[in-house]
């Protein structure tokens, strides 16, 4: 049954029993839901509000008889565990509008059965979320009609996050997420080889050595020693702690040396072991890196190369 257009009433008109059917009785029952759905044709506004500034935790919270929203503005934070005045069909809104949380228990003895709310577990509402709160009579509970507002990152408790909202662009298996939350191509290897020499007199120190065109994120350096290029050492690190070298001294010999460190990257070491350059990796730079170097007896002439890398 369709709502009528009330009449114009004229005075002194005679009025029909059926005229007051179809002006009242009808339209009443269509205001009512009794004859199926009821269309609203413009915005409802309710404007029965009330504030409440409790904190700490709560029973059987009051409500007044006609608050249809409830705005929460606690100095600190509350923990509801139920709400009172519950009656069929009644919603209440509930809007954080403080700078703490308010929590809404489940299930909580706290309150009475009847004021109790019936959630999938205890909701916490975050500054500037809200919940829409029906009264279910049934089961004499409060039940969630609605929640809104900003999901933290810890409500998020199972499950995959789509990778549309992550960032903009494609994700596929070619790409990977930027810092700039934008799905990037992978970038390519960067390399750069550059040579250079160690001589057998340098003092102890640091060396910076560029040339590399980028920052590199690790290096392998591979060098030759003894006036006769007769020991080798190739070496490879990723960060100031992270390098190990292996050096061979005395190739030309019948039992060539071979020794494994994890402090240097680089060795320019004589065949009979006195005398040699030794070479820390110091830091990974925006062009290089920097070694630190330590003269040991008489030192070693050492020739190598660089393989910069990100």
């Amino acid at each position: 049954m369709a709502f009528s257009v009330p009449r114009t009433w004229t005075v002194g008109e005679v009025v029909t029993g059926a005229q007051m059917n179809t002006e009242l009785r009808d339209n009443l029952r269509y205001l009512k839901g009794l004859d199926g759905r009821t269309d609203l044709e413009s915005a409802v506004a309710f404007i029965t509000d009330e504030t409440s500034t409790l904190t700490g935790t709560q029973n059987n919270v009051v409500l007044a008889a006609n608050t249809v929203m409830f705005r929460w503005n606690g100095a600190s934070t509350a923990t509801f565990t139920g709400l009172d005045s519950g009656v069929a069909g009644r919603i209440v809104v509930i809007v954080n509008v403080a700078t703490v949380n308010l929590v809404l228990n489940d299930e909580d003895a706290g309150s009475l059965a009847a004021n109790r709310f019936a959630l999938t577990g205890n909701l916490t509402l975050r500054p500037d979320q809200g919940v829409l709160l029906e009264y279910d009579s049934t089961s004499s509970r409060w039940r969630v009609g609605a929640s809104g507002g900003p999901i933290d990152a810890s409500d998020i408790l199972s499950g995959t996050v789509a990778t549309a909202r992550l960032g903009t662009g494609t994700a596929d298996s070619t790409t990977y997420l930027r810092g700039d939350q934008a799905w990037g191509a992978r970038p390519a290897l960067q390399s750069t080889v550059v040579n250079a020499t160690r001589t057998a007199a340098a003092a102890s120190g640091a060396v910076a050595y560029t040339g590399a065109g980028f920052a590199p994120t690790a290096v392998i350096i591979a060098a030759v020693g003894d006036t006769n290029n007769n020991s080798i050492s190739i070496g490879a690190g990723d960060d100031a702690a992270g390098e190990r070298v292996v050096t061979v001294r005395g190739i030309s010999l019948a039992t060539p040396a071979v020794s494994i460190t994890t402090t240097d990257i680089v060795q320019g070491v004589e065949t009979n072991g006195n005398d040699a350059q030794l070479g820390v990796l110091t830091s990974l730079d925006s062009d290089g890196i920097t070694v630190t170097w330590t003269k040991v007896g008489a030192g070693e002439l050492t020739e190598f190369l660089i393989l910069y890398m990100r």
